[in-house]
């Protein structure tokens, strides 16, 4: 849901108008909230998986096994981790290099089509 309402309203913009409006500043957080909405969700099934796995083949020590703490920490790594992959390489530009970085900022109506 977060994906829809964070990441595919921009990009539903860009199809209907042909180019992006929003500057070069909010492409990088739309880019950004994509790669981390994406990933937080894939983290989930991952916890979901791990979780239904120790309910299954240890049924009888999964109450031991998955403790609120636990859980708790799961739940702080699914939504610190992505936030560490998306944001920390697009907003300080590790993703491009120096020369396509300048070209970008100088020209912001053009960073959806080179995104």
């Amino acid at each position: 849901m977060l994906v829809a309402l964070c990441a595919m309203t921009f990009n539903a913009s860009v199809e209907i108008t042909g180019k992006w409006m929003f500057g070069a500043l909010m492409c990088d957080i739309w880019n950004s909230f994509d790669v981390y909405f994406s990933t937080a969700s894939i983290m989930h099934l991952c916890c979901i998986s791990v979780d239904r796995y120790y309910a299954i083949v240890q049924p009888l020590d999964y109450p031991l096994i998955m403790t609120q703490g636990r859980v708790c920490v799961m739940l702080l790594m699914v939504w610190i981790l992505p936030a560490l992959l998306s944001f920390l390489p697009i907003c300080t530009g590790w993703y491009t290099t120096a020369e396509n970085w300048k070209y970008l900022k100088a020209n912001p109506h053009l960073v959806a089509a080179n995104s």
